[in-house]
Formats: structure tokens, sequence, C-alpha cells
């Protein structure tokens, strides 16, 4: 008679759980019976079979991943009732033998044994303390095997006799030769086996519970693991992470790491290095966070190679100590013997299993990630530091002599002394004392030192370095923020070589980076450069910083709305942090600031003042580079003024006004009734009496040129003397975009036929550029190659280019500024403040004597720059910030933000508040709703995220994320400008179905050479970029910034489990997908681009009857604007002009204000996503913020409206919930307005 084994799991807090998958793996008691039998035999074959067998049973029971403490194991009494130990022999059915127990059909049927006898002598297995499940057959306890017989024992069982010694723990030797001469590893002592069968698991359980309250202080495993690797000279464990998966997770699969530990044995010629490489078996791996992966990881390493003598186990958390048992459990019964099977059989397993137990964690793992600090490129500090982990004082004193003896080492190599004697000659070496002196008196101090000083680098080391020589160094941890994350990554560079180690986070190494989407750091980290955004993300999980005892804030004068909410954060936790007995020292870095605020901001802090660089560097200016040159203004040069503008008239009035001071008369400055003669004055900045003693050709350029205007045919000529006639040494261009760099890189990278092929290296430095090519920049050239770096104001601060001599500097930037009434951004070209001026000609003759050329006139750089620029609190949106106070929790935000050195207009504030209403971020009454949390847990501009967000709801996840990148980035294409909108009209509008559309063209070019590259290979999506004029390096970036998007949401839990499991870079590009479904619908995708942009839109005029056929004219709420040349939609006509509506990315003021990166929208994309919509049924017609009027009847109007509430409400209910997988009803809702918009539209798919 057949007999089957149901099995049903007991759950203290949901009962008893049902129904699952049907599985048939081999009958456990079966193979346990002739395994036993193979045994006492000593039938090895048989044994390997039973083996195998067992094993599978093993491995799928495994894979439910319950804790003993969710199988209430010790909770249980006593007694054979087969109920409480979760598994019924057939006959009597489970419902009649507990009234808890569901009908037999919910119950799982996992295994049947074919042919089997009843039970008999041999089906009695008593269950051992940590058996997943454990069985209990009825068999009589008379029929159980005599206690000498030997039993195949592989779960443990099978117990001893009372008072016999516990069975041996993991025979032979470690895994490697790592270690090979160190004795067996500890046993956890969990009580003693034997006695009275039915008090086995719970006799054990209390004994577990007692050593978990009594013992050494707990650490945890990383730093159990990093402390026992430095005690015995090893390298510091090297973390590496692996393809992502494993069976622990739900099914889902998730975060895996494993461990590398180094030991150098004696050996000649060379010493031997040995490596052992401990992971976790598959299905007990897959975990939520790095942090918990690398500490499960840590924690099996730890179990592998550690010695008994330690008994490390015992300092380890209940979780991980919990682990270490089960493994011990498992080397008791022989399992380490046993294969897991490869990871295409454990893939499959994991499939079969995952109906079943998909849900059995949900509601814990919602928890967990909740609690998740994701994207930013390193390990989640989760909780921060707990003051429980505090370490252990011997350890701790060893430790710090470990580091002081480390430093002394390496201050007696070759290497060290050199470095050491080139960091004394550094102007802030003698400040070091005077620092450390003054962080002992009190908690801040501020350090006013010029470019070029050295700060950057040293001030981390000084802190460190003293505290080393204190013995201190373990209990020092620096955190040095930059405002750019090239500035971090290079700096760390080179602070970890001037301290002798390869490069940041090496093992063992006291340097290490953390940027967004980028790590380097390690356990031994001691200084850690991060951008200011990271130390930000890392206060909502450990306000006060715990583990940090320094924090350095650099480049302070930047005054970036990131820095000052910093700052105002950590003056008021460096009070908490004191109050406590805890202190956390504060250092403020920068060149020019006012000081005296800052230092009353922090309660008298001191200032500390050093020198600069003391290799002198010459100032030029317009008028020299005039000179250098032999340059001639051209009378139709966009930088030219022409008789009859705005500029001569102003030029003329000033003329006047010198003229009735008594300087000279108006005829003797060339003016007469005709302003358009040669020699005529038409710059108003034009001041005779300071250029006399120039050329001819100099005095007509400054009479005619436009100041405002960027004359790149200048930039260009200047660089080409410098190269040919310049000193040697690199030469920096500062320039305001990427628009300019990319311009002028393409004339200096021309070839000509008077210089040599390769004596030109030309590099662009922007935010946007990759990061291998952003690297290039501070290589030093060829011999006989001439560096160029084309650089924003990127390089104007911590950025060091060690072989620049020469830099010509435009005096311009792009800068954003807000107009709170309007409630708009824009990004304007701007004057550089003479503290950015002074930061950029610091970055020439850093090891010689070198030269600035600034392209503005003496007269403007004394006169008329400003002295600081405005802090950009003042003036940007503050969405973002805002956000950010209310995801710390620190709301109400206008109380917050008054705390900040110098708060921001209360109107900026108010529309920020008022922006988050109504996008859905914020309540009311300012309480942070599903929506806002969700963007603010992505480390993304909130537009950008809020686009990503938008289109996982729209059904057209796919080009959004291409979008976002594009917008986050650059667009691909290879030209700039007006080239760039030709070749997107010549290739990017076909691929996009004819939309009218930036964002679409820019997302389908990348996406087909996304997919030429996965179809036909690297060579033909090279082929593709050519023909299609695209730029490779850009393609490169934006596919790795879709990657990490795809991969930061699914940490985040918009990807369905199948999906993240399968691949968390690509899940977002599965056409078949429900978040998908749209994908291919253009006035879908202008639509929810239109929506994640809100409020931005502007709207054309409407053409009168003679215009028919030239461009529109394009106002939005703050006025007249324009769309850019670079853009595909401006050339595009009324005739030609699909829709008179367009939402867009940015507006950029110069000489008129411009909409970038645009997407033409439709009417019906506007009323359901525009701002301010206001119904007026009564005359069939809808209106929009910035007087927007659309005729809808009104039974239309009120349709729409319904659907735009439903699609705003199915958005923020997705992103609260923690399945974010639409319902069907919403499925129906975004299907019913695709269908609307496709009706409107006329055009069904694109390419």
């Amino acid at each position: 008679m057949s007999a089957e084994v149901r099995l049903q799991v007991f759950h203290p807090a949901e009962g008893i759980r049902g129904p699952g998958s049907r599985i048939t793996p081999p009958c456990l008691r079966q193979a346990l019976r002739a395994g036993a039998k193979a045994k006492g035999s000593r039938d090895s074959a048989g044994q390997r079979t039973a083996g195998e067998a067992i094993r599978r049973v093993k491995a799928e029971i495994a894979a439910f991943a319950l804790s003993p403490e969710e199988l209430d194991v010790g909770a249980r009494p006593a007694s054979p009732d087969p109920v409480a130990k979760g598994v019924v022999e057939t006959g009597t059915p489970p419902s009649a033998q507990h009234p808890a127990v569901p009908p037999e059909d919910d119950w799982v049927v996992l295994g049947e044994d074919s042919g089997s006898e009843a039970s008999g002598a041999e089906d009695k297995v008593e269950p051992g303390p940590k058996a997943p499940f454990q069985a209990a057959p009825q068999a009589a306890p008379e029929s159980r095997p005599p206690q000498d017989e030997p039993v195949f024992d592989l779960f443990g069982e099978v117990g001893d006799e009372a008072g016999k010694e516990p069975m041996p723990r993991r025979q032979g030797q470690p895994p490697s030769r790592l270690l090979a001469s160190l004795p067996p590893p500890p046993v956890p002592q969990r009580g003693a086996k034997g006695g009275a069968r039915a008090r086995a698991a719970p006799a054990k359980r209390g004994a577990k519970a007692q050593a978990a309250s009594v013992g050494p202080p707990v650490q945890t495993p990383k730093q159990a693991l990093a402390r026992y690797c430095q005690s015995q000279g090893l390298a510091a464990p090297r973390y590496e992470k692996l393809q992502a998966g494993g069976g622990r997770n739900d099914g889902e699969g998730g975060i895996r790491y494993s461990v590398t530990l180094e030991q150098l044995l004696p050996g000649k010629p060379t010493p031997k290095k040995v490596t052992t490489r401990c992971q976790l078996a598959v299905l007990e791996d897959g975990w939520d966070t790095i942090e918990e992966a690398q500490h499960a990881v840590a924690t099996r390493a730890l179990y592998l190679t550690t010695p008994e003598s330690l008994g490390l186990w015992q300092k380890l958390p209940p979780d991980h100590r919990e682990m270490w048992f089960q493994w011990v459990d498992g080397a008791d019964a022989g399992l380490d013997t046993l294969k897991l099977g490869d990871e295409e059989e454990l893939s499959n397993l994991q499939a079969r299993l995952e109906s079943v137990y998909s849900d059995l964690h949900a509601q814990e793992r919602a928890r967990r990630l909740a609690d998740v600090v994701p994207g930013e490129g390193g390990p989640s500090a989760r909780g921060g530091s707990s003051r429980s982990q505090l370490p252990d004082p011997e350890w701790v004193a060893r430790e710090s002599a470990r580091l002081r003896r480390q430093r002394a080492d390496w201050l007696a190599s070759d290497a060290g002394r050199a470095w050491a004697s080139r960091r004394a000659q550094l102007p802030i070496h003698p400040l070091g004392p005077r620092l450390t002196a003054a962080l002992e008196a009190g908690d801040v101090a501020i350090v006013a030192s010029e470019t070029g000083s050295g700060k950057t680098t040293q001030v981390p080391q000084f802190l460190l370095d003293a505290a080393i020589d204190l013995l201190r160094g373990t209990a020092t941890s620096v955190v040095c923020t930059q405002p750019r994350r090239i500035a971090a990554t290079s700096v760390a560079a080179r602070v970890a070589a001037e301290r002798g180690e390869a490069a940041p986070g090496q093992p063992g190494g006291q340097v290490g980076y953390q940027v967004r989407f980028d790590s380097a750091m390690t356990a031994s980290t001691r200084i850690l450069f991060c951008t200011t955004g990271i130390l930000l993300r890392r206060l909502a999980s450990d306000p006060q910083l715990d583990s940090v005892s320094h924090v350095v804030v650099d480049e302070v004068h930047e005054r970036s709305m990131e820095g000052d909410f910093l700052m105002a954060l950590l003056r008021d936790m460096a009070a908490a942090r004191r109050a406590v007995g805890r202190p956390l020292k504060l250092v403020l870095m920068s060149a020019t600031l006012d000081f005296g605020a800052l230092s009353e901001y922090f309660g008298g802090a001191p200032v500390l003042s050093s020198p600069g660089r003391t290799f002198p560097v010459t100032q030029r200016y317009l008028e020299d580079a005039y000179e250098a040159t032999g340059y001639a203004l051209a009378e139709d040069s966009h930088c030219a003024l022409r008789a009859g503008s705005d500029a001569a008239l102003r030029a003329r009035q000033a003329a006047i006004r010198r003229a009735a001071a008594g300087s000279q008369g108006v005829l003797a400055q060339g003016w007469g009734d005709d302003g358009a003669r040669p020699g005529a004055v038409l710059n108003p900045h034009y001041h005779p009496g300071l250029y006399g003693h120039l050329s001819p050709v100099t005095i007509r350029n400054l009479k005619r040129v436009d100041e405002e205007a960027l004359d790149l045919d200048l930039a260009e000529a200047l660089v080409e003397h410098i190269a040919e006639k310049g000193t040697a040494g690199a030469i920096l261009v500062f320039l305001p975009g990427m628009a300019e760099i990319s311009a002028l890189q393409d004339r200096l990278a021309r070839e000509s036929v008077d210089r040599a092929p390769g004596s030109r290296l030309v590099l662009p430095l922007h935010s946007s550029t990759p990061a291998d090519e952003q690297r290039l920049a501070f290589l030093p050239a060829p011999e006989g190659t001439r560096k160029i770096v084309l650089a924003t104001n990127i390089a104007e601060t911590s950025v060091t280019i060690e072989d620049v001599v020469h830099v010509v500097d435009c005096g311009r930037l792009n800068e954003r500024r807000y107009d709170a009434a309007a409630r708009t951004s824009v990004l304007a070209r701007a004057w550089v403040s003479r503290a950015s001026a002074a930061q950029r000609r610091g970055r020439a003759g850093r090891v010689r004597p070198g030269e600035a050329w600034a392209l503005y006139t003496r007269d403007r750089a004394e006169r008329r720059l400003r002295a600081h620029q405005a802090p950009e609190m003042e003036r940007v949106p503050l969405e973002e910030l805002v956000l950010t106070v209310h995801t710390l929790g620190l709301g109400p935000a206008a109380g917050m933000l008054a705390r900040v050195l110098q708060p921001p207009p209360a109107r900026s504030v108010d529309a920020a508040l008022r922006t988050l209403r109504d996008i859905g971020a914020l309540g009311a009454d300012e309480r942070l709703l599903p929506l806002g949390a969700a963007l603010g847990a992505l480390p993304l501009d909130a537009r950008v995220a809020r686009v990503l967000l938008v289109g996982l709801a729209a059904g057209c996840a796919a080009p959004a994320a291409s979008a976002a990148a594009c917008l986050a980035h650059a667009a691909p294409w290879l030209e700039a400008g007006a080239a760039a909108a030709a070749a997107a009209a010549a290739s990017g509008l076909a691929l996009a179905a004819g939309r009218q559309s930036d964002h679409l063209a820019a997302a389908a070019a990348l996406g087909e050479w996304v997919r030429e590259g996965a179809t036909r290979g690297p060579g033909a999506a090279a082929a593709l970029a050519r023909r299609r004029r695209l730029a490779p390096p850009t393609l490169r970036a934006l596919g790795e910034l879709r990657a990490q998007y795809a991969a930061l949401l699914a940490d985040l839990g918009w990807a369905p489990r199948s999906a993240a499991r399968r691949d968390r870079a690509t899940w977002l590009d599965d056409a078949a997908a429900p978040w998908n479904r749209h994908a291919r619908k253009p006035a879908v995708v202008a639509a929810a681009l239109a929506w994640a942009l809100k409020p931005a839109l502007a709207v054309a005029e409407p053409p009168g009857t003679a215009e028919t056929g030239a461009r529109p004219r394009w106002r939005d709420v703050s006025g007249e604007v324009a769309v850019h040349p670079s853009s595909v939609i401006h050339p595009l006509t009324h005739t030609t002009l699909h829709h008179p509506f367009v939402t867009f990315l940015d507006k950029m003021r110069t000489s008129r204000t411009f909409l970038r990166d645009c997407t033409v929208v439709s009417p019906l994309a506007v009323l359901l996503f525009g701002d301010g919509l206001r119904l007026h049924p009564e005359v069939g017609a809808a209106t929009l913020d910035g007087d927007i009027r659309i005729r809808v009847p009104a039974v239309t109007g009120a349709l729409v409206k319904q659907v735009r509430l439903g699609l705003e409400a199915m958005l923020s209910s997705m992103a609260g919930r923690q399945d974010k997988a639409p319902t069907p009803a919403e499925l129906a809702l975004v299907d019913a307005a695709a269908m609307l918009l496709q009706a409107e539209d006329g055009v069904r798919s694109w390419g």
C-alpha cells in the first residue's frame, strides 16, 4: 500500500499554511532505512545512493528558508503529537487529529513511498534539534533499532546515548591550505545529546538561549572576521558580488556575495599567496541587502576557518549564531561530504517550489526593505551603529598598536619617505598640529586655505595620523564630503597612493570612496571620501553617525544646497553627541568665503589660515589674448555688436555720461551721427583710457565686442597659440557646458598638415563623461603630446590635474535659477564670481610657474564680477530638499530650513510644498505620502525619479528608463547644438515613428543600439552608431545608467519577484511584460513624459494669417520662451507641428529663454496631466495654469477628470504597497487612457 508523507508548515502567527505545489522527491524514511542498512553492512555504494536521496529531500526542505522560530520548535510540547511537529502520517486525516488543521484538500503532498511496507521497526526515526521539518511516523517505541546499531544519521535525527561525548564536529582539515596548521574550529555546545527523546529539542533550544544570554560582547560577523584576519596577519577579507539568485529569499533570488581570505606563506624565491574563497550554498543564499549578504558569508568564513579555541560563535548576533548551529548540525551528520548539485538543478528546484513558499515571509521582507537605503553604490547603512556592538577593549588596544606600527613601517620605507617629503612641501603642512590642537579644545574648526595648498588631500590624513600616533586609530573614522563624484574618486586615489595603498578600497587599506552607483571601501577603511548626497542618505539610517569620529566638509564656499543643509544637520548633531559624551569633530574647509559668518554660525569656531601654492601664476585677460593671437573680430560674428542694437545704445549713453563728466568730447570718442562707421564704440563697457597702449586691431575688437557672448573662435585661437608657442604642460580650458565642450573638442581635434599626428590629446571633463574617460584627464600625456582638457566647473575645486600649466577661463557657467512666483527653474548663462575665478586660476602652476588667461577684460575682473556666487538654496527649486527633510523625519520644512546658514526665501519653500502636494508626494499637513517616500528613496534628481516611476505605472517602462538616462546624462548624438538636431531629425525621428520629441528620439536611438548589440554583436552596434551619427561612449554610459536604474528599482521592490530573479539589470526591457504593454505607443510615452515633468508646459501662440509657414512663438507661465536650436522641434513650423504644446526638462536663459529637451504632447495629454485643470462645462472648455484653454465637451471633460484622478491615485497606491504590480482595475484604467491617447493621435506603434 502506498504511503504518503503530508507536510504542513505551522507558523505561530498564521496557523497552518497551505496550499502549495505537489512535489515528489525520494521518501525520507525509506532513504534513512536504506542508509542505516548500508552503513551496518559497510556498503559504501549504498551509503552514497542513500545520501544522494536524502540530499535531494533536504534541499527541497531547506529551500523553504524557515527558521526554528517560525516552526516554533522550542515552544511545542515535548510530546509525540504529530501536528505539533509539523508532519502527519497517513491514516487518520489531519483535520481529525487537530482542530487547527485545515481539511485534507489544503495539504501539500511532498512525496510518495511506492511499495513501501507499513510502519515497522525501522520506521521510527526521531527528530533532532535542527531538522527543518520533523517526521513522526507512528511506530512502536520498542521497534527502534538498538543504540549500538550503526545508523546513517545525515539529519542528526538519531541521538547519542545519554552521557556519551558529542559527535566530533567538522572532521579533517580546512578547505584549503589557508590556516592549515590551525586546530579544528570550535563547536558550540547546544546541550548534551542523548537522554529522553521527548525532551531533545526543547533542551537544546534552552541551552542555546542560555548561551545567548552570556558570553563575550556581540560583534557583527564582518567585524569578527576582519579582526580575526588582522590578528593572524592576513589581508583584510575581500567581498565580491556574485550573480543574484539563491533560494532563501522567498524564491525570488537576492543579493549574494563571496569572501576571499589571503595569506602569504614563506617560500623561495618569493612568498606564496594562498587563497581561500568562501560562499554560501545556493539554497541558503540570496539576501535583501548587501549588508545582510556580506554578514552571512562572513559568518560562513568564520565557521570554516577559525580555530575551536577562539569560540567566535559566542560573539555573533543571535541570527548568525543560529546559522552556525545549523551548519554544525549538518556537519554532525556528514553533510559536508555531500554535493548540493549544479546551478541549473538548483534553479529548477527553486522554480518548482516557488508557488509553495513565495509568500511565507512577505510581511517580514516588507519590513526589512523599508529599512534599506538603496542605490548608492555601497553597503546599505541600516540602523547605524549599535552601542551593544562596541568592540572588545583588548582588541582595540592591539589593533591601535598595529596601526601605529604599520604607519611607522611605511614612513621608514623608501617610498614612504619620498611621499612624506612631498607632503611636507605643501603649504598646508604646518597647519596639521594647529588643527589637531583646535579639535582637542573644541568640536569644530574652519580651515581657510587658498587654492593649491593641499588641504583636500592632507587634512583628513592629519586627523587620522594624529589619532594613530595617540593609539586612537581604531576608534577613528574620517568622512570627507566632496561636491562632485569625480572629486571624491580622484582625491581618494591620490590619498591612497600617499599612504602606500595600490588603490582605494584595497584589502587592509585605510582609504576608500563612495559615490552614487560606485564604491571602493572595506571594513578597514578609516578615511572615506564621498559626495554630500551620500552622507545625507546615510543619515536616514544612522541619524547620529555613531561610527564616525570626524566629518570634513570640503569646498564650503560653493554654498551648494546639499552642503548648506548638511552643515545645519552637523551643527545640531555635534551638539547632541557632545551632550551624551561621544563628540563628533567637524572640519569645514574653503579657499574663499565669509569666514566670520561661518565661524559665528558654529558658535565662534576657530578659523585656521594657510597660504596657497608658492609657484607664481601670471594672470592675463581678454585684451592680452587679442594681443597675443592677433585675433580680429569679424563684423558679422555673433560676438560683434551692431549699430542699433540695445548694447550699442547703452554704449552711446555711457559715452555721453563720461563726456558730461568732462573726460572728453563725444566726437573725440568717435561718435557722430552714424554709429555704424568704422571705429564706432558699440561696447557699453569700453573705456578708452584703459586701452590706449594696445594695438589698433585689439582696440577695434574691444570697441565692438559683445562681452556677454562666448567666442569659441577666440578660445580656439588662444589654445592653438599656447599649444604652439607656450611652455610645456597641459592646458585646462573652462567652458560653461557640454555643448561648448563638444564644439571646441571637434575644432581642436581636427588634424592639421602643420601638426604631427598624435601631437594633441583633447579630453572632455564633465559630469556626464564616462568614468573611464574622466580618469584619462588625470594621467600624464605621452612624450611629445600636448594634453588639452576641456572642463566645466567640475574641475574648479578639489580636482587636481598635476601637469596643468596653462588655464583658459571663459568666465561663464550655467547656473540654475528659480522663479518661485512662476514655479519654473531656468538654466541661465552667468558670469563666474571672483571667488570662482581665483579657484580656476589656482589650477595652473601646481608643479611649476603657470599662466591663466581670462576671456574677459581686466576691468570686468576687478570691478564687475560679483564677489561670491549666491547660495544655491536661494536660486534653485527646493522640492528635492523639502522631500529630503521629510524623508529624514525633520519636518516641517520651513522650520528646519530656517536653521541653515542663509535660509532660503519663504516663497521658495512654499512653492516647493505646493508642488510636492500637487504631485502626491506630501499631504496637506506636510505628511510624507507613499509616492513621496518612493521618490525620496531613489538617489536621483526628483524629475528623473518621477519619469521612472510614471513609466512603470503607465506601461512604458523601457522607453521611460531610456529617456530618464538621457535626461540625467546626455543625448547620444555625436554632434552638438544645431548639428544634434539635424542628426536626430535624420535618424531618431524615423526610429520614433515621426514623434516630435527629443526624449523619444534619443530613447529610440539608444534602444535600437542596445538591441543591435544584443542580437548581432558589438560590430553591428558600432556600425549602427556610425550610420545614425551616435556617440559610442555616450551610448555605453547611457546603457550602464539604465542598468543601474533597473537594479535600483528592483532593490526597492518595483520589479516582480520572478523578473528580478532572472536579471536585476535588464528586467525593464521585457517587451511582453505588463510594465511595457504600451511601450511601443509613442502617444502614450509622450503623455507619460508630460505626466512626469509637470508642470513644465509651453504653448505655441496661434499663427497669424501670414505665419502658417513660420516657426511658432512659444510662451509658458513665465512669459515668452523659445525652443533651443539643438532640439528636433526647433525647425518645425505651424504647418508641420503636430500639436501646439510641448513639455520640457529645463529652461536656459542666455540671450533668450530657451526650452531644452522637449516633447510635443497632445491636447488630451495636457488635460490628463497638465497643472491646475479647471473644467467649464457651461461653455464646453477647460483651462490650465498659464492661461491655457482647450475646448472639450462637458461629458468628455468629466471623463478625463475621472481618469486623471484615477491615474494619480494608482501611482500613489503602487508606491505605497509592497506588491507594486498594478491590479486588474488599474491595468484597465491605464489601458483606457492609452486607448484614448492612441485614438486622438492615430499612430499605433513605433520602431
